[in-house]
């Protein structure tokens, strides 16, 4: 004798589920936007000024978001801010030291010393420079001794992808 159903499991009707299309474009939809947020914050990290154009390097290195400061023909920018001429740099022979640029970096280095003192953030001591393949070497020398003596020792140089032909 085969077994007979109950009368419950005979009422019981036969219907299939289905996908809910609304709840599945809304996780796609936040996980793009997720995507395309973190993808935007691993970008250009570092503009150069109208009218550079920065050497060209070999590396393998991406950029990071740091601390930047432009040379160009004509200025030298802090955070897209100009601080000083090229002439007046190449004008100072008796230092080694560019006064407006040592005296922001001495707020940006107090500035990280509290966040690190307050927050626990970490000073990292590092800057990128951009400059200008036709810089004179003093005005870049001057750069880098300014950002040195100024407790920025991590000093980066930003400049044009290039593949080994091109540069020697």
């Amino acid at each position: 004798m085969a077994f007979k159903p109950s009368a419950v499991k005979k009422r019981k009707n036969k219907e299939e589920g289905t996908l809910n299309m609304n709840s599945m474009m809304d996780i796609l939809t936040i996980m793009l936007l997720f995507l395309l947020m973190n993808f935007s914050t691993s970008g250009a990290l570092s503009t150069k000024a109208d009218g550079m154009t920065p050497p060209k390097i070999i590396t393998k290195n991406k950029p990071k978001k740091m601390l930047v400061i432009n040379v160009s023909t004509a200025h030298i920018f802090f955070k897209k801010e100009e601080i000083a001429d090229i002439d007046q740099v190449v004008a100072q022979k008796k230092s080694f030291i560019i006064q407006a640029l040592a005296e922001k970096l001495e707020e940006e280095k107090n500035r990280s010393e509290d966040l690190e003192s307050k927050f626990g953030i970490e000073f990292k001591r590092e800057v990128i420079v951009v400059a200008d393949g036709r810089i004179p070497f003093d005005v870049m020398l001057k750069v880098v001794v300014t950002c040195g003596r100024n407790g920025f020792s991590n000093l980066k140089m930003l400049g044009n992808l290039a593949n080994k032909q091109d540069v020697m």
